[in-house]
């Protein structure tokens, strides 16, 4: 058995790659670390502040168990209290890390395939630093709430980089910090329970690489189930936590193995590559993961071809293929936005191997072409680049809004409380107050508010984007948005069905276009608690 050894060149090397990968993930989100809190934001701040360390996502009426994320986020709030720079740092950090850690999964993986040179090498930064700039990470990383996909992540790639080490060495040190880790993404976040399904690929692909005996394949089975064992003391307590197995968004979502749903879940992962886009290009996306499944079938089809190292690189095509459709298993019949970043977290760790994936086929297959090679990479890097900045824009400027909207409740407010007619849900995809806007009150407002209260929530394309309130009747009110493709909507019901609560009625809706409707405020709101928003703040009817 090796033991595990100390080489001082090969430390500083891979400090030096950490240090850079940290480097630049600060650099592509330098322009949001004092953006504002956006939406659940509020909420885990709130409940780590009243309830401590553990007050996130472990005890009910939650749904989730991550209490690990839980205790960074209250490490955040007991150094920064509610300065949202500290929270930014954690999520760069963490993201910086994952670069570093896609760095060495890339080099292991191309090790094992026995593939060496310096164009591996090439292949795993590229790799790293496309994963760093990837536009489609903006939602996972600069959103604090978010945070969860980005650590479990983490321990996740850091588990099986530990496992790889493992096959690699036979030292069984490396195995103990793997299952550790594992453990640890597992209380990060409920994607990481695909790991064994890792393993499970890796030695089926190990086994055929080695060329092991037939009568040896049961060991193809056996490290999964060893890694198995973690899931007995996780759901133990993620019951004793939730009183509950499933959690999350229900068995209606996570249980829905609708053919519809899951190639759908399918197609939209290509969103890791391709920014949103406009809903008349819906066709597009069915298309493009098509060509790129088919780009990458017949490279491997040609690779076995050829054989001799091409068959080591095509096994290694399909390996990296198997593990980014395990990856997509927790997240496949969950939607993603085809047209904002809303639900882009979700495709954080399938990304990783999907990356990998590209660079090493892309980069093999102009390998011959230094100049196109690096063409290709550079206009690639700019354009990821600019959607970067550009989507961490809309990011910042739904901060603002988030900002000016409890800045303006402050201020309008009269007794103690405020019943608002509409509020911004997010910004061209970006949170602002679909969650937590009594938690975001009680931190930020200097008024004594007991309770807050809102009719319906719409969606904002610009900042400027205004609502007219005309009054029709005493207590009654016509409510139109001015901005096309704005629309009003109920996160938590069909908003057709939230027609009345003890606290207003709504009538008249325009069906057609959701932009309009009739809402008459019950006696029991006093007049002067009455606001609407428009335009980034809120206003008061009373003026």
């Amino acid at each position: 058995m090796t033991v595990l050894s100390f080489d001082s060149k090969q430390f500083k090397f891979h400090a030096i790659a950490l240090i850079v990968c940290l480097a630049l993930s600060a650099i592509a989100y330098g322009n949001i670390v004092d953006s504002f809190f956006l939406s659940d934001d509020f909420n885990w701040v709130y409940q780590v502040k009243t309830r401590g360390p553990l007050g996130v996502w472990t005890t009910p009426p939650d749904v989730f168990f991550r209490p690990l994320v839980s205790l960074t986020l209250f490490f955040d709030y007991q150094i920064w209290g509610l300065n949202p720079v500290g929270y930014h740092l954690t999520n760069i950090f963490f993201h910086g890390l994952n670069g570093f850690l896609v760095y060495q999964l890339s080099r292991l993986l191309f090790r094992g395939a026995k593939l060496a040179g310096k164009f591996v090498t090439i292949f795993s930064i590229l790799s790293a630093f496309i994963f760093i700039i990837l536009p489609s990470h903006v939602e996972a990383v600069t959103w604090i709430a978010a945070r969860s996909d980005v650590i479990a992540t983490s321990f996740g790639l850091a588990a099986f980089c530990c496992y790889l080490k493992y096959k690699e060495t036979g030292d069984r040190r490396w195995f103990l910090f793997s299952y550790l880790l594992f453990l640890l993404g597992l209380l990060s976040k409920e994607s990481v329970l695909v790991y064994p399904g890792f393993l499970f690929l890796y030695e089926i692909y190990d086994h055929i690489n080695q060329k092991k005996s037939a009568n040896k394949i049961y060991k193809i089975f056996y490290l999964p189930l060893i890694y198995a064992t973690a899931f007995f003391p996780y759901f133990g307590l993620r019951y004793w936590g939730l009183k509950q197995f499933i959690g999350g968004y229900g068995s209606d979502v996570h249980m829905n193995f609708d053919f519809a749903i899951l190639l759908r879940g399918l197609y939209s992962s290509i969103r890791i590559f391709i920014p949103p886009l406009n809903p008349v290009y819906a066709g597009i996306w069915p298309l493009s993961f098509s060509v790129f499944l088919a780009v990458i079938l017949i490279f491997t089809i040609v690779c076995f071809w050829k054989g001799g190292i091409y068959n080591s690189i095509a096994k290694l095509v399909i390996l990296l293929l198997g593990l980014f459709f395990v990856s997509l298993l927790p997240v496949i019949n969950i939607p993603v936005s085809l047209w904002t970043t809303e639900g882009e977290r979700l495709l954080y760790l399938p990304s990783v191997f999907l990356v990998i994936l590209s660079v090493f086929v892309l980069g093999f297959l102009l390998s011959r072409f230094r100049l196109i090679t690096a063409i290709v990479f550079i206009t690639l890097s700019l354009f990821f680049s600019y959607q970067l900045y550009a989507s961490n824009q809309k990011w910042i400027a739904a901060g603002q809004i988030s900002k000016q909207v409890l800045e303006s409740i402050d201020r309008e407010l009269e007794g103690d409380g405020m019943f608002l007619i509409n509020i911004p849900d997010s910004l061209n995809g970006a949170y602002i107050y679909r969650n937590s806007l009594y938690p975001a009150t009680q931190l930020f407002c200097q008024s004594q508010i007991d309770w807050i209260d809102n009719a319906s929530f719409h969606n904002i394309l610009s900042p400027s984007d205004a609502v007219d309130v005309t009054q029709i009747a005493e207590n009654e009110y016509r409510v139109q948005l001015r901005s096309p493709g704005t629309f009003f909507m109920n996160v938590h019901l069909p908003f057709e069905d939230r027609l009345e609560t003890q606290n207003f009625t709504i009538s008249d809706v325009d069906y057609t276009t959701l932009q309009s409707f009739t809402i008459k405020i019950k006696e029991r709101i006093k007049p002067n608690q009455v606001a609407y928003y428009s335009q980034g703040q809120v206003i008061s009817l009373k003026n």
